[in-house]
């Protein structure tokens, strides 16, 4: 009885193991896609497998395994582009909606899949091959899906209703008060120039005034001031002409009404605790806030986000808490939920939404750096 007891115990505790196997793979960011790929969410990496064999044409054992190897890696990367298609962008919509949509990112996705990493090969007792190959999310590969893609997709197939049509007025707003800002700063440029070329006319006129005046040049204290007045004209010219070549070059900012940052606690980066939301991650998540879409939005830096990613992921809050992207300062705000059939959608708190409404008006702040983790 005490034998049979014992047996039944292995076996519950056999089949408990392997039923957590894949839950233990989710819980460190792997998110399966098909039967021979994954999306590393951590690391921001995509890595499948594919398995060949050898032609019966094979000469020998050694011409058996190339060939087998070769057939292995054109497999793994037809699976790789398969993985790829899996990869959400956002909530409603993945790679491969995209690729339905308009050929050319297909074709420049294939390009990039060439370059993928071949990670190993493994060989099997009758000289099957199966090759292990990865590549980045980030980089070559999301510049082939997101490039000349819309910054934001609130428009399509916004499921949040009101708040995403909300969204849509709020970026366009955003849009227009960066290019009024644009323009503002070049009324002041050029009023500052005017102000400058004024000066400068009037410096010359005195000093022609001065070479032309009645003076006494036997007089030794006359001709001394007269030189000091050419010494400090020539200087202030020369700092007149160092200031406009510096404003021609925009090296220079010329201050405007309004310029004070609104980050005035010196945040340096947002992280959000997104445990216990149901979220999952995606390329580029969408995160709302007072009714309205706070990011992605025409802010951000595409260079940044194409190259580092919109979002990095963690695990840990500790970590995230740590690492060099939030800098010393990061600001973490807890998720009140993912939207309602939106796994991929994050909605913070109202007090949250408020300070970060403000934050990203800043043209220079982290979060058009895209200094932006979520821990799920």
């Amino acid at each position: 009885m005490y034998i049979r007891l014992r047996r039944i115990l292995c076996i519950t505790t056999l089949l408990v193991c392997t039923c957590i196997g894949p839950v233990l793979a989710v819980d460190q960011g792997q998110e399966p896609v098909g039967e021979y790929g994954s999306i590393d969410w951590i690391a921001m990496q995509i890595r499948a497998t594919g398995m060949g064999v050898a032609s019966p044409k094979a000469m020998n054992m050694s011409h058996a395994r190339i060939l087998a190897q070769g057939a292995a890696k054109v497999v793994a990367q037809r699976n790789l582009l398969e993985v790829v298609k899996g990869v959400h962008i956002d909530s409603e919509t993945t790679v491969r909606n995209y690729m339905v949509q308009d050929d050319t990112i297909t074709t420049r996705i294939q390009g990039v899949l060439k370059g993928a990493t071949i990670e190993k090969y493994t060989f099997g007792p009758d000289n099957s091959c199966t090759a292990t190959i990865s590549i980045h999310l980030t980089g070559d590969l999301s510049r082939a899906i997101l490039q000349n893609l819309p910054q934001a997709d609130s428009a399509r197939g916004q499921a949040l209703g009101l708040e995403g049509k909300i969204a849509q007025l709020e970026q366009r707003i955003a849009a227009l008060e960066q290019r009024i800002n644009s323009l503002q700063q070049i009324k002041y440029e050029q009023e500052d120039l005017s102000r400058l070329f004024i000066q400068l006319v009037s410096l010359l006129a005195e000093n022609q005034n001065a070479r032309i005046q009645q003076t006494t040049f036997t007089t030794s204290g006359k001709l001394q001031t007269l030189e000091a007045n050419q010494q400090n004209i020539r200087a202030n010219l020369k700092m007149l002409s160092d200031r406009i070549s510096r404003l021609e070059q925009g090296k220079e900012q010329v201050p405007g009404p309004n310029t004070q940052t609104a980050n005035n606690a010196g945040y340096t980066g947002l992280i959000i605790d997104a445990r216990g939301t149901g979220f999952r991650p995606c390329l580029r998540p969408k995160i709302f806030g007072q009714s309205r879409l706070l990011y992605p939005g025409p802010y951000i830096d595409q260079h940044t986000a194409i190259s580092k990613g919109y979002v990095r992921f963690y695990r840990n809050l500790g970590q995230a808490q740590h690492s060099s992207l939030a800098g010393k300062l990061p600001y973490t705000v807890k998720a009140t939920n993912s939207a309602k059939g939106l796994k991929r959608t994050l909605i913070l708190p109202e007090d949250a939404g408020k300070e970060l409404s403000a934050i990203i008006k800043d043209p220079n702040g982290f979060m058009s750096q895209c200094k932006v983790l979520v821990v799920f």
